[in-house]
């Protein structure tokens, strides 16, 4: 099995810089092999859809300031990429979000503000879950 492929779709390019060299370090059973980022829910889906085969982690902010949010571009990452696990981050509580599984489509949640260590483990075993 190769490496991990992750996608990770943020309006804030600080939160971006902030998270992109972490994600290697993510404790997962199969290592992280690499990091892409977008900032715009096209560019993000774009990114998906040209992930290479293999394991691909998809982690998308709920409010990306434009006419799709997180929950829409997480939808069209399961359908291009069902095999895909897909996290939503929001600075907004689950319950303010509506239904933030999304009909399946989300495979977990992590509320802002966190720190960026704080949030591996809970990603790591959904990530190691769906790869069992």
């Amino acid at each position: 099995m190769t490496g991990i492929h992750v996608v990770l779709i943020d309006d804030d390019v600080l939160m971006l810089r902030i998270l992109e060299p972490e994600l290697p370090a993510l404790p997962t059973r199969v290592p992280v092999a690499a990091v892409e980022t977008a900032q715009s829910p096209d560019k993000g889906i774009s990114l998906v859809r040209d992930a290479p085969p293999g394991p691909l982690l998809v982690l998308c902010d709920f409010n990306l300031k434009a006419p799709l949010n997180g929950l829409d571009v997480l939808r069209e990452a399961a359908r291009l990429r069902p095999d895909s696990v897909r996290v939503l981050i929001s600075g907004y509580a689950a319950d303010q979000i509506g239904d933030v599984q999304a009909g399946g489509a989300i495979h977990g949640f992590v509320e802002k503000p966190m720190r960026v260590r704080d949030m591996f483990p809970a990603i790591a075993a959904l990530v190691n879950a769906r790869l069992s």
